[in-house]
């Protein structure tokens, strides 16, 4: 983790290094003599420029050009663009299955040695110590880490959560 903050430390320091040694050249030729007055003779610092001085700042990317983007792109998950959200409420959550912590509150449902919380529509997988003083029915409000579902669970159960903390609502 140290590594990755010293990389990204660096890298945010040297973005604008990578800017400045990408400006081109004046296209002012230098007219002034050794002396300080202006001379047609005097050799120029740059090669005179035949295309007229651009508006843009030097530092900008010419139009035919990509500007390099500082921000990271967005990830491609969840639902597209102009689709509504789900309602938290119900259990769904956009994109795919995020391991992590969870809070979750919904109703206790046990099939068989599969303890179950239906949150609106969906059944999340219970597993965890505290889940073995659950009583089937009681409305509870549980946190956790996010899991895959044990085997003895029935196929509508797609998401579970290992329990660290289980509280009646």
């Amino acid at each position: 983790m140290r590594r990755m903050l010293i990389l990204l430390v660096a890298g945010i320091a040297l973005a604008p290094l990578t800017a400045c040694g990408s400006d081109p050249p004046s296209s002012e030729p230098s007219t002034a003599a050794p002396g300080g007055t202006p001379s047609a003779s005097a050799p120029s610092a740059s090669p005179p420029s035949t295309s007229p001085p651009s508006a843009s700042p030097p530092n900008a990317s010419p139009p035919n050009q990509a500007a390099p983007s500082t921000e990271a792109a967005p990830l491609p998950s969840g639902p597209a663009p102009g689709t509504p959200l789900p309602d938290p409420s119900s259990g769904e959550l956009p994109g795919g299955l995020p391991f992590g912590e969870r809070n979750l509150t919904g109703v206790v449902e046990r099939s068989g040695d599969c303890t179950m919380l239906r949150v609106g529509a969906r059944l999340w997988g219970l597993t965890g110590t505290p889940v073995a003083g659950l009583k089937t029915g009681a409305e509870v409000a549980v946190s956790g880490q996010v899991t895959t579902p044990g085997p003895a669970c029935p196929p509508e159960v797609t998401r579970a959560l290992v329990v660290q903390r289980a509280t009646p609502v």
